[in-house]
């Protein structure tokens, strides 16, 4: 018996640190939660989704390392960078917003953002782009009649000349995350890209 419960207690702790290790990994193993209010010094400062080898679920030929930097400034400015052994791109100023809750909660509308999640043969689209489907899943809930959603969350990509970032908060930790062009099982709630943590 005691042996059953040095195995459980072993089986925990290990799952513990793989789960505090996905905050600097590709994935986390669950949905996130939409802080309750998100304010604009909040979101300013420079951000970095690193991608190791990834390979995303709608585009499984397609795998992208490197990392991604956004610098995202008070002035309503950002710019983006990406670099990797393959390629390397440094964007120029564009603009970005943040947009109060419409039942998927805030997010920041960034003009003219490259979307390398989906790998470089697809970073100039065509995609489709959409709320994770956790996130989905909550804003059906949260805005039960077709009727009264007025949030878009869906993006044609590139020609609506944007990306929304999700402000949340995941293991306690404040990240954005991005759209995908895969929403997911609904069964399996786990975010599907790289997400951009604060690093300044």
């Amino acid at each position: 018996m005691p042996t059953n419960r040095l195995v459980q207690c072993v089986v925990l702790m290990l799952a513990m640190f793989m789960g505090a290790g996905c905050l600097d990994g590709l994935r986390y193993s669950g949905p996130c939660q939409r802080p309750q209010n998100v304010t604009q010094p909040e979101v300013v400062g420079v951000w970095q989704a690193h991608y190791r080898n990834y390979k995303n679920p709608g585009s499984p030929s397609s795998r992208i390392s490197g990392v991604e930097t956004l610098i995202i400034h008070a002035d309503g400015t950002y710019s983006q960078h990406f670099q990797s052994p393959e390629y390397s791109v440094t964007g120029t100023a564009n603009q970005w917003s943040l947009v109060p809750d419409e039942g998927d909660g805030a997010k920041l509308q960034m003009e003219g953002l490259r979307y390398f999640a989906n790998g470089l043969d697809y970073v100039d689209g065509p995609l489709i782009l959409s709320l994770q489907m956790a996130d989905m899943l909550a804003y059906d809930e949260s805005v039960p009649l077709i009727a009264d959603r007025t949030a878009k969350i869906v993006v044609n990509y590139p020609e609506d000349g944007f990306v929304y970032l999700y402000p949340r908060s995941c293991l306690g930790k404040f990240v954005l995350l991005q759209m995908t062009s895969d929403p997911g099982d609904p069964d399996a709630l786990g975010v599907d890209n790289p997400v951009f943590t604060k690093v300044e």
